[in-house]
Order: C-alpha cells, then structure tokens, then sequence
C-alpha cells in the first residue's frame, strides 16, 4: 500500500491518496521459491545444474558433502572436475545424446573427489525447458552408492566362494568313489597273492598312496 499527500495551493496537505495492491499471488511464489530451495539445500542427495554447455551453475550442500568441491570451486566449471577416467567414454557420449535430444538419461558413474578419492554415483540427469520449449539447463541428481556396491562386490564374491566350495565338494565326492574302486581292487588282488612278494608288496604301496589320496581329499 502507497499513501500520497494532496497538497493544496499553499502546500497543506489535505487528503491522503491511499494506492493497493493485490500481492497475494506474488507472496505465494515467494514462498513456494523459499520452500523449493530449503527443499534443495537439505536433500540428501547431489543437485546439480548446468547451462547447455555443461557449465556449472547450482550445486547444493550434499554436492559438496559428497565431492568435497564447494560451490565457488564447482561453479563455473564442468562436471568433468569429477572424472575418474574409470567410466568408459562412449558412456559420456550416450549420456549427451540423450539429454540433448529432450530425454532423460539414468546410470552410474565412477568418479573422483576433490581428495582424490574414487567412489560410485548413481545418476539421473534431465533437460530444463522453458515457456518457449527451449532446452536451457540441464539438472543432474545424484546419490552417493559406493556401499552399496561394496556389498555388492562382497555378494558376488560369497557366491564365488560357495560355488567354488560345491564344486570342490562334488570332484571329492567323485575321487572318492574312484579311491574306493581302486583300493577295493588292489585289496582283492593281494589277497590272492603271496605276501612278501614282489607284486605283494607293489599293491601295498598302490594301498599307501591311495591312503594318503584319501586324506588329502
């Protein structure tokens, strides 16, 4: 609300003009702004924003969390700050095909921090259009997943490890049974043998061998 004096021709004020405006609708977007960046600020997870180009223009706390690079050392910059050299460049590729041509691209990255550290991104990444259809920025969303590859990569190596250990126990299982053929054998061929023979005393060192076999299996 504005008030203006009215003046008359000696200069005394003899009414006030008083000027409203309707600002309801402004005060909602306000709030619906200050709401949508508390919202962002505080996710748990990466925002980042960038012009068509790739530059950064927005990264919010969990970005600097995660990476280490605040946003005056994010901003301005390429996402390519990230790079561990460990995501294959054909990936980067299909990545700016898709968000270029209006889609939204989903995959995971291999990247590094600030410290040089190596961890895993997951990502979706999408195109900002305006009023006019326009592709402007672009908004990447990024969550940090290297635990959950890490048990990942623990899972897959227990199930190397029990198929492994079926296998082994299947070959023992079959050795066995070939031990068992020729310790039977060699048992009934030196029964019908002299002991103390020449042939008597070979089987006794096949029954030997085949005892240590056993045991090793």
């Amino acid at each position: 609300t504005k008030k203006i004096p009215i003046l008359d021709e000696s200069g005394t004020p003899q009414y006030l003009l008083g000027i409203s405006e309707d600002i309801t609708e402004r005060k909602k977007a306000e709030e619906s702004i200050r709401k949508l960046t508390l919202a962002i600020e505080q996710s748990p997870v990466s925002i980042v924003i960038t012009d068509v180009q790739g530059t950064i223009e927005f990264v919010n706390s969990a970005f600097t969390q995660i990476t280490g690079y605040t946003s005056e050392e994010a901003i301005g910059r390429n996402p390519r700050i990230l790079k561990s050299g460990e995501t294959p460049a054909a990936e980067y590729g299909r990545l700016w095909q898709t968000i270029s041509a209006g889609g939204v691209w989903q995959g995971e990255f291999r990247n590094r921090k600030k410290s040089g550290e190596l961890f895993w991104e997951q990502a979706t990444i999408a195109p900002v259009r305006d009023a006019a259809d326009t592709i402007t920025h672009y908004v990447a969303v990024k969550a940090d997943i290297t635990e959950r590859k890490k048990l990942e990569e623990h899972l897959r190596q227990v199930q190397k490890m029990e198929a492994i250990g079926q296998l082994a126990g299947g070959i023992a299982h079959d050795f066995n049974n070939i031990l068992s053929a020729i310790t039977g054998y060699t048992e009934l061929s030196k029964a019908i043998l002299q002991p103390g023979s020449e042939p008597f005393e070979y089987l006794s060192q096949v029954m030997e061998a085949s005892g240590r076999a056993k045991e090793l299996i």
